[in-house]
């Protein structure tokens, strides 16, 4: 299940040329173990770790799903990703029985339904700056959370030395994972608040920690670089072949679990 929502979770990205400077951060979660790189160059984002790429660029609207598992990448929008997995889980449920054919039912109407509509849903979002931080890999920081409905929803360690987002926009970002957070779920979606934004635009969050459902789960930043990278860092390696959106989606639900022998009880 980790590597289905791996697809899901963040991020970065902008177009330039070969010269231009670009980010490279990792982050951990400490009691884990999962790490996530994050590649940013222009308008593109690339998001890795140990089962998948996702790549997003904020200026074309397109996202790419690579999968070195099974040497095999998709190009495409989000909606054309989301068509492919509602008729893939629809598939999966004619073959499944009993509490297994409802869930993926209940799944593939979630889908069908998910738009960005959410965004009407306006909670109480309140920023809010608490302190100095310690210094983080040299870095100094500052404190933030936040309070949603009156609940810390984030803690976060930001420091402004750090203006990873100043060139792509961290506003076409939080667009985007707006879309994917439809996806999985979340309680309620704050990364396009507007000061939250304009906090993402001036630095990098180093350390933060996310409460939810009664789970406190803490991600910390262990190296960020500036330097100069190809465009091939967001490409598919050759050789990889081209998959539909339906295509994608049956690998995933195979990778997570979601194999036609686990649908049969």
């Amino acid at each position: 299940m980790k590597y289905f929502l791996t697809v899901f979770l963040t991020l970065f990205s902008l177009q330039y040329g070969f010269s231009q400077k670009s980010w490279t951060i990792i982050e951990e979660q400490p009691e884990t173990g999962y790490q996530l790189t994050y590649y940013i160059k222009g308008s593109k984002m690339a998001v890795v770790d140990e089962f998948s790429t996702l790549v997003y660029d904020t200026k074309s609207n397109m996202m790419t799903v690579i999968l070195p598992q099974i040497r095999s990448y998709y190009t495409g929008t989000l909606l054309e990703y989301r068509e492919g997995m509602v008729a893939q889980v629809k598939a999966r449920a004619q073959k499944a029985r009993g509490e297994n054919k409802k869930l993926l039912l209940q799944m593939a109407d979630a889908l069908e339904k998910a738009t960005t509509s959410s965004k009407e849903i306006t909670p109480n979002i309140e920023i809010r700056q608490i302190s100095d931080g310690p210094s983080i890999l040299n870095y100094p920081t500052k404190k933030y959370q936040v309070i949603i409905n009156g609940n810390v929803r984030r803690e976060m360690l930001i420091s402004n030395e750090l203006p990873v987002f100043s060139q792509i926009g961290f506003e076409g970002i939080a667009a985007f994972r707006r879309q994917m957070s439809l996806f999985v779920q979340y309680n309620v979606f704050f990364e396009d608040n507007n000061q939250y934004v304009s906090l993402m635009d001036q630095g990098l969050m180093l350390s933060y920690t996310d409460f939810e459902a009664g789970y406190a789960i803490k991600t910390l930043v262990k190296s960020v670089s500036q330097r100069v990278f190809s465009d091939r860092q967001f490409l598919p390696p050759t050789g990889y072949k081209k998959m539909s959106a339906t295509e994608l989606a049956s690998a995933q639900l195979d990778m997570s679990g979601g194999g036609s022998s686990d649908l049969m009880p």
